[in-house]
């Protein structure tokens, strides 16, 4: 990516997370999380920040049912995912991730992807992992 693309994906990451009315309200806000995820991936750190941003906002618009299904999901994918920006945004996740899941084994599965970051091979990863609250 050059300079101006990235400068693009960071307007579109940070504009997404406005989204919300424009896709249908909270009951289509889950369509918003393919390209949020995405962007949470790429390699300019601002880039992704701004995406882990939007997909907070984006998380706190849906009920409760959503949150569990469509947010642990997107956890997980970026949790494991082969590069390390998708393991360092999963980090910047896990706490606000964590306060809307309602059931205790995602919970308990969230500490052990946390854990897992927090030993993650990649330094980047656990550096991310160390800078997240721990009230969880």
């Amino acid at each position: 990516c050059t300079e101006d693309d990235d400068e693009i994906l960071l307007v579109l990451a940070e504009e997404l997370g406005t989204f919300v009315p424009l896709v249908g309200g909270a009951q289509h806000a889950a369509c918003l999380f393919d390209p949020l995820e995405k962007l949470a991936e790429v390699e300019e750190t601002v880039v992704r920040d701004k995406a882990t941003d939007s997909i907070c906002v984006v998380v706190s618009a849906l009920d409760d049912s959503q949150q569990s299904e469509e947010v642990f999901g997107l956890l997980k994918r970026l949790a494991n995912g082969d590069w390390f920006t998708a393991r360092v945004s999963a980090c910047s996740l896990v706490a606000s991730v964590y306060i809307y899941l309602k059931d205790q084994s995602q919970k308990g599965e969230v500490r052990m992807l946390y854990d897992n970051l927090a030993k993650d091979e990649t330094p980047m990863v656990r550096r991310a992992g160390a800078s997240q609250p721990r009230g969880f």
